[in-house]
């Protein structure tokens, strides 16, 4: 487990893992996340929903375990094994976004810990995660809203 320091000394902190999923969900579903991004000269900051589309198998879940119980486990690298795509975030050339980790960890901790997160939630709705207080809802059927 890995440790922190803080004002009392040192002390663990325990990770949790993704949650066992039933076979009715082994298919790709989309769910709707809140992203945000700077835009402009004057880095202004705007949150826009985009649809992240996912696929869960248990052999995915076995690996994104894995990977969670590693020392020097990220975010990203979990989330590159289920995330199949974001539609609305392209490429350079204009092309859909590669989902690989370093894509991912490119769009930054926030981001990623809310696509997390909603994965966690939309994966198993009876347990979500303690640190995840966002009201707004979810939708696992419905396309990001077009702005």
């Amino acid at each position: 487990m890995p440790s922190c320091i803080g004002r009392r000394g040192v002390f663990t902190t325990k990770r949790r893992s993704m949650p066992r999923v039933n076979v009715s969900q082994f298919t790709t579903r989309t769910i709707t996340v809140p992203l945000t991004f700077e835009e402009g000269e004057n880095c202004e900051r705007k949150t826009e929903d985009f649809a992240v589309k996912y696929r869960v198998t248990p052999a995915l879940m076995r690996q994104v375990t894995e990977l969670e119980e590693v020392p020097d486990w990220n975010m990203a690298k979990s989330l590159a094994l289920v995330v199949t795509s974001i539609p609305d975030i392209t490429n350079g050339d204009g092309g859909p976004l590669e989902i690989t980790e370093e894509h991912l960890a490119d769009l930054g901790a926030v981001n990623c810990r809310e696509i997390y997160f909603r994965l966690f939630k939309d994966i198993n709705p009876t347990q979500a995660p303690a640190t995840s207080t966002d009201s707004r809802s979810t939708s696992a059927t419905e396309p990001a809203a077009q702005s």
